[in-house]
């Protein structure tokens, strides 16, 4: 007995067929078989890329997988293989994609942001710095009988 089919009869104990739904509560796990999923589930049964070679007896209106048939399919699955992966084919010329990667653009923008809000920081403090440098300066020249003179008396 393979350890697909025991967890699928741990999980569905008293049957032997299963429904579109039960499938993806099977693939997915409890509580993850939405709408979406059964819908998915249901077109690989219909291509036949779920499990090969299944189809549905002529005037059977429902999909019911037999639960043996299920686990064989998920036993001689082929695992991922990036070396096996076809890249995406070309756009034609003229379309452009729905989804676009705003990765780069974005750290441009937040680069350039920054530069700006780093730029006005350093002139603030450059500002800051100088008015303050020149209200020391003020403060220890003195003038004495209309000659500058600083504190320390040279000047």
């Amino acid at each position: 007995m393979s350890e697909h089919l025991k967890i699928i009869r741990e999980t569905f104990p008293s049957q032997t067929y299963l429904s579109p739904k039960e499938i993806a509560r099977a693939l997915y796990g409890p509580g993850k078989d939405s709408k979406k999923r059964v819908e998915d589930v249901r077109k690989q049964l219909n291509e036949g890329t779920l499990i090969p070679g299944i189809r549905k007896a002529p005037g059977q209106k429902r999909w019911l997988v037999k639960i043996v048939d299920l686990a064989r399919a998920l036993d001689n699955e082929v695992h991922w293989n990036p070396d096996k992966m076809v890249p995406p084919a070309p756009l034609a010329p003229g379309k452009k994609s729905r989804f676009k990667n705003p990765g780069p653009r974005l750290m441009r923008l937040s680069v350039e942001r920054s530069h700006e809000v780093w730029t006005e920081i350093f002139n603030e403090l450059r500002f800051l710095i100088a008015k303050d440098l020149s209200a020391s300066l003020s403060t220890s020249i003195v003038e004495v009988e209309g000659r500058r003179v600083d504190q320390a008396g040279v000047f």
